[in-house]
């Protein structure tokens, strides 16, 4: 939003709503401390990289509904490595906080219909949560 805002483009009235939506998820489900940590990890990346790693996210999500759709078990080889993915993901902007982790696995289960899932509603995401076990 800021970058939207700082370069004098249009900004879309859902993108405020989301940005509502987030203030609110982050003062219910994140401490000030986690919310600092997230910013800064999300600082170390350009533009340019937050695209790419936004592009991953949608492609990972993309793969991983097709092999739940796909009634691939949970522990099978390619969802694991989907996991790994996901991890490593996750881990970017997490720092690999596990205190992050549970807070956000915290505001997803409550959340299960939420815009800012971005795709991943409650049984993909039990399903990488298993996958995850298998790690």
């Amino acid at each position: 939003m800021y970058e939207l805002l700082a370069t004098q483009q249009k900004v879309q009235p859902e993108k405020f709503i989301k940005l509502i939506e987030v203030i609110n998820m982050s003062e219910k489900y994140f401490t000030l401390e986690q919310l600092e940590t997230m910013k800064k990890q999300s600082e170390h990346f350009s533009p340019i990289e937050k695209k790419e790693i936004e592009n991953q996210w949608s492609e990972l999500i993309t793969t991983i509904r097709t092999k739940l759709e796909r009634k691939t078990p949970a522990n099978h080889p390619e969802v694991i490595k989907l996991a790994k993915r996901w991890q490593v993901l996750t881990n970017k902007f997490t720092g690999g906080d596990p205190e992050i982790v549970k807070a956000a696995e915290r505001f997803h289960a409550e959340n299960p219909n939420n815009p800012l899932q971005y795709g991943v509603d409650g049984e993909l995401y039990k399903y990488i949560k298993e996958a995850m076990s298998h790690i």
